[in-house]
């Protein structure tokens, strides 16, 4: 198909470059067309096979029939709007012409399985230009022939797309290896599709993106900013094999939306977004690791760890913990049963809806149990529901993932004891290693500290104003049911010592997150203040040593008086100190974000790097605003912690070693 502009030299040109084609016997070209405004119109034929019903149709039928004929027999198409004498109209609607044009045609010849080649040689230069951005778009193939060279060039297509979204999928390996040693950044590099790679180039031993790389990656971030910022692990569904369609339908129909109902909403983000960095920082993981195709996983076991990532925070909204008092033994690996062992009556419920901490504290068992116990295969898992289940279950550090593991919740009773085993059955023959889908999930969850969990300075801080009214909204609910219920226990002797300190300790806790609040709003203008980070490290002090209190209060009361939450007891004092701790829990609860918020804050951006020999490191890149003490030596000591108890483990991946550190200079207050 040839395109010319509907000008007399460009018609003649294209007339010209018509015959000499066909008496050069390389292609047929017997029809004539006009583009405009979106419409393909055939003007005039020598062709015979044209199909009968040709006059008959109209709108898109019309146009749908009259790309089909040119595809099938060739010809010349005059492209309204090119006339360079008419700057606007070229402009306006020229450029608009040629780009739907190309567009129509490329789009259906790929549909009818033809391979598309473009040749952007001829005419006013900026039609080559676009012609060449169009045929990266559609990832097709472009040539050009100059007139001193004998043969044409081929430009291969370049990553710019029309859907800021493909972007997404790649950003965190790009960013991974940008500035990096070439020897240890290749695989990273390697690992993206081929358009991709040819954003990089070599400079001192080092890759960085090259200014074209670098213009694509200032404009998708813009874009991707008003779509989604994250991906959804393409490069790892890639390897997939044959469960990749599978993995998609259970994404598409299952997964995605599956923290609606969350009970724990002011915490910082655990729905999609997290799920979504989770996945790239696997990528940035386990990428390097894949020498000619092969990889640290089976398909399986990669399967089993993807789908972990997406559900292991399901928990957060299950209403009920059920308590299991019999030997409960790990699906297809009866000679090492994990003992999950309860306190109550056989399979007791606990209704954890109006407890927030428990919901927290438990959420790796409430997802336990949601996947363990779906009959009727609500999350698409099949059989790799009991593998996936237990991954998740051992998610969290005080769950020991070594060859014994003992875990005892003091608040509910809950129990689990035993060896766990290394393998569990899915998929009829298929196994999964399961200590290592598990290790895997347990090092990336915690490497996912950065600001994004905050999504953005706006809805931090309409978060807060949200989550602080709702505390005072609690504290109130608490202030008169106190008095209540300290009236209707003066028959059976007044009311507990716990009792008693939480109702003196919450208003002054609460009053710190309120304190907290301003000082967290101060970071967001970068505005250190008087006093800067000392009136801060007194105010955190302060702050932990009262959430120690009440933690331990809350823990000691809910654990004394579970069966207020295992049965439904209709006595108006067993009502009232239910609803109080309820009341208690909550705003406790929501008074802890605040600090959670802070310390999230102080991350810009969490990296994976490979270095030789299996060796890795966590680079923690802090906020370009202050920073507070303290809070990056955390972080950076949570995520050591959390690499220390599965060392093992991930060395049989080929993850040798780990080492976490904080990037650059701190600015500090």
């Amino acid at each position: 198909v040839l395109l010319c502009s509907n000008t007399a030299k460009g018609v003649f040109c294209g007339l010209f470059v018509k015959v000499f084609v066909e008496k050069m016997g390389w292609a047929k070209c017997g029809l004539r067309a006009k583009f405009s405004d979106g419409e393909l119109e055939i003007v005039s034929s020598t062709e015979s096979a044209l199909r009968e019903d040709s006059a008959s149709p109209s709108g898109d039928d019309a146009n749908e029939q009259a790309v089909g004929n040119l595809l099938s027999c060739g010809g010349l198409v005059m492209v309204d709007g090119l006339a360079i004498a008419d700057t606007r109209q070229f402009e306006e609607i020229g450029l608009a012409n040629l780009v739907s044009c190309m567009s129509l045609l490329i789009e259906s010849a790929k549909e009818k399985g033809m391979v598309v080649e473009v040749n952007a040689t001829g005419g006013f230069k900026p039609q080559s230009i676009y012609a060449t951005i169009i045929g990266s778009l559609f990832e097709v193939d472009v040539y050009y022939l100059h007139e001193d060279s004998q043969e044409n060039l081929k430009l291969p297509p370049l990553p710019i797309d029309h859907d800021a979204m493909s972007w997404a999928e790649y950003i965190g390996i790009i960013e991974a290896a940008d500035g990096k040693d070439k020897d240890r950044s290749v695989a990273l590099k390697e690992s993206l599709p081929e358009p991709y790679r040819r954003l990089f180039q070599e400079r001192g031993g080092k890759l960085f993106l090259n200014p074209f790389g670098s213009i694509v990656r200032g404009r998708m971030k813009e874009e991707t900013k008003r779509l989604s910022r994250y991906g959804r692990g393409l490069l790892l569904t890639e390897r997939l094999g044959d469960y990749k369609e599978e993995y998609e339908k259970c994404v598409t129909e299952a997964w995605q939306y599956l923290w609606l109902g969350d009970l724990i909403p002011e915490t910082v983000e655990h729905a999609r977004g997290h799920t979504q960095r989770l996945l790239t920082l696997a990528s940035q993981l386990l990428l390097p690791l894949y020498k000619n195709g092969d990889g640290p996983l089976t398909k399986s076991d990669l399967f089993a760890l993807l789908a972990s990532i997406w559900l292991h925070d399901l928990g957060h909204k299950q209403r009920e913990l059920k308590i299991p008092k019999d030997k409960f033994e790990v699906p297809g690996s009866p000679e090492d049963p994990v003992e999950i062992v309860g306190e109550m009556n056989d399979w007791s419920v606990f209704r954890v809806s109006g407890l927030p901490t428990v919901v927290r504290d438990m959420h790796h068992v409430l997802t336990w149990e949601a996947l363990l116990l779906d009959k009727t295969d609500r999350y698409k898992l099949g059989s790799f529901r009991f593998p996936v289940a237990w991954a998740c279950l051992f998610h969290r550090l005080q769950m020991p993932l070594g060859n014994y593991s003992y875990f005892k919740d003091e608040v509910t009773g809950f129990t689990v004891r035993g060896p766990m085993a290394d393998v569990m059955e899915a998929d009829g023959e298929v196994c999964v290693e399961v200590k290592k889908v598990a290790a895997l999930l347990r090092f990336l969850d915690a490497c996912d500290v950065q600001r994004e969990r905050t999504v953005d300075e706006r809805y931090l801080e309409e978060r807060m104003d949200l989550t602080l009214g709702e505390m005072e909204e609690e504290e109130g609910k608490r202030e008169e049911l106190a008095k209540a219920l300290a009236e209707a226990s003066k028959s059976r002797g007044g009311v507990c010592r716990e009792f008693q300190e939480l109702n003196y300790i919450l208003p002054c806790f609460t009053k710190k997150a309120r304190e907290l609040n301003e000082f967290l709003r101060k970071i967001i203008k970068n505005d250190k203040g008087e006093g800067g980070n000392k009136n801060f490290v007194e105010l955190i002090d302060g702050f932990d040593c009262l959430k120690r209190k009440i933690e331990d209060n809350l823990k000691k009361l809910i654990s004394r008086e579970k069966n207020l939450f295992l049965s439904c007891s209709e006595k108006k004092e067993d009502l009232l100190f239910r609803s109080w701790l309820e009341s208690a829990d909550r705003a406790f609860f929501k008074a802890l974000q605040v600090y959670h918020f802070i310390k999230h804050y102080q991350v810009s951006q969490v990296l994976i790097l490979p270095e030789d020999g299996g060796r890795f490191k966590v680079e923690i890149k802090p906020t370009e605003k202050f920073a507070v003490p303290g809070i990056l030596e955390k972080i950076k000591g949570d995520i050591e912690a959390e690499y220390s108890e599965v060392r093992e483990i991930l060395k049989g991946l080929g993850i040798n070693s780990v080492e976490v550190a904080v990037k650059g200079d701190i600015a500090q207050a």
